[in-house]
């Protein structure tokens, strides 16, 4: 959780991110969905443009196309919850491209194609929030991993 809570600080005071950081959420999200459930969940209604912004930037900074298919999928849910639908889909279409059996990206296409409002995924998002947070105060050192463990 630190190395993204830093990323999120460095993009809000317009700062460069620590590589670090960088290369630490990557680990964190792409081993463990804790982690990448704890990024989703961060994203505000005052901050999913930041939360947006912070997905981007890492993706441009990965060479590996594994590593990117978590935050292509956040991508996706900020990017429906804002109303940009096109631009979610097209974020839903790389991390699908690279991992078809990526549960969060199947969930997404659902979810889009069922035609849910954006704004009703974010209530959930929201409110699953704090049950993640909680999760992983109580399971700290245990990865859930796709596919379960």
């Amino acid at each position: 959780m630190e190395a993204i809570d830093t990323l999120v600080s460095a993009e809000l005071d317009k700062q460069e991110y620590p590589q670090e950081a960088v290369a630490n959420a990557v680990v964190a999200l792409t081993t463990n969905l804790q982690h990448r459930d704890y990024f989703l969940g961060l994203a505000k209604c005052d901050n999913l443009e930041v939360m947006t912004s912070v997905a981007v930037k890492v993706i441009n900074q990965l060479d590996n196309e594994m590593d990117k298919v978590p935050f292509y999928t956040c991508l996706c849910a900020f990017y429906y919850e804002l109303g940009a639908d096109e631009s979610a889909k097209e974020a839903l279409a790389f991390a699908l491209q690279i991992n078809s059996e990526y549960s969060l990206a199947k969930l997404l296409y659902r979810v889009i194609e069922a035609g849910w409002a954006g704004k009703r995924f974010g209530a959930m998002r929201k409110e699953l929030h704090s049950q993640v947070v909680e999760g992983m105060e109580k399971n700290a050192d245990t990865p859930i991993t796709e596919g379960g463990n």
